[in-house]
């Protein structure tokens, strides 16, 4: 755990088994394509870029867009934006 939670007995947000790292049910319906992602970006270690192969318009939501969203959107940017 980074030092800087550990020192505010804060709990890391994008672990999996931590709550802040569950989706949001309410966001989601069953027929979207969801991915599961542990890094700030949805590209690392994911099938994000396969999962969005072919579709035009893709649709980025999250909490944390000075991070994650953003990170996931340059990473959009670089791998599918050819």
């Amino acid at each position: 755990m980074p030092l800087r939670l550990k020192d505010k007995n804060t709990l890391p947000f994008c672990v999996k088994g931590t709550p802040g790292a569950r989706p949001y049910e309410e966001l989601v319906r069953p027929e979207d394509a969801t991915v599961i992602k542990c890094s700030y970006s949805g590209f690392v270690r994911t099938d994000l870029e396969q999962t969005i192969s072919g579709f035009e318009i893709v649709v980025l939501c999250g909490l944390a867009t000075d991070c994650c969203l953003l990170q996931t959107a340059f990473d959009a940017a670089e791998r599918c934006g050819k």
